[in-house]
């Protein structure tokens, strides 16, 4: 089974002012759910994605993925 573990700095992003933490909490919970995959928050605020055991998982998480690398909102503040 697949899964995804994701963090932000959230103190970083409180800082510069140029994005709000709640609205790319709420974009990263969006792009998974297109997908339907389930997620779970943890106590630190990782956020965790999990695989169904379909064989198309592999292609939406690849998806996903790859479209967080490109922004900029996203690489600048993730720390796992």
């Amino acid at each position: 089974m697949l899964k995804l573990e994701i963090k932000l700095d959230e103190a970083k992003i409180k800082s510069e002012h140029k994005y709000d933490v709640i609205s790319i909490y709420q974009t990263l919970e969006k792009s998974f759910f297109k997908y339907d995959i389930p997620m779970n928050k943890e106590k630190d605020g990782t956020l965790v994605f999990y695989g169904r055991g379909h064989a198309r998982d592999y292609g939406a998480f690849g998806a996903v993925i790859t479209s967080l690398k490109e922004k900029g909102w996203f690489m600048d503040y993730v720390i796992k």
